[in-house]
């Protein structure tokens, strides 16, 4: 091979490395930019999935006002809620964040709803108590009533003796005379 052959074989592998090395640029680029564009999908979709569940926490929230045995369960889902959207409002929230928010907001709500079935209970308790003590107090009423009118039957069966007794003695006195 000749100088010039040389040369120009040199330049040519110059050449085609170089394009070979653009070529990996651009296939690097390509890659990084289906990435991302993988990781925006799955980052909008983290999103999309901890907003659902931040609306029904907060639905169980609105609903539970004035319902709960104990109010300090609102106020735990409440700050889960706040949790919640702090990590909603991340440019790019991690997975364990998304899920740690989520499981805080799914125990908190459940929490509520479990305080929300203790208080129905003790209310229907209370009222079937209330029930019971209406229901012994109308028996004492009826059964003093029924005492009363079994005195007052007596009295006059007793009325009814003396006037008798009365009439007989006065009977016995005139026929005495």
């Amino acid at each position: 091979m000749k100088a010039n052959e040389l040369k120009t074989n040199t330049t040519s592998f110059k050449n085609a490395t170089k394009q070979a090395k653009e070529a990996r640029k651009a296939i690097q680029d390509a890659l990084e930019a289906a990435n991302s564009s993988k990781d925006a999908k799955n980052v909008n979709a983290l999103k999309a999935d901890l907003n659902a569940t931040i609306s029904n926490a907060q639905n169980v929230l609105n609903n539970s006002a004035g319902q709960v045995a104990d109010e300090s369960t609102r106020t735990a889902l409440q700050n889960a809620i706040s949790n919640a959207n702090n990590v909603a409002g991340q440019s790019t929230p991690a997975q364990s964040d998304v899920n740690n928010a989520k499981s805080q907001l799914q125990k908190a709500a459940s929490d509520v709803n479990a305080s929300i079935n203790a208080k129905q209970q003790a209310d229907a308790e209370a009222q079937r108590k209330q029930q019971e003590q209406q229901n012994a107090a109308n028996q004492n009423q009826n059964q003093n009533q029924n005492g009363n009118q079994s005195n007052q039957n007596q009295n006059t069966r007793q009325n009814r003796n003396t006037k008798q007794n009365q009439n007989q003695n006065q009977q016995q006195n005139q026929n005495q005379r």
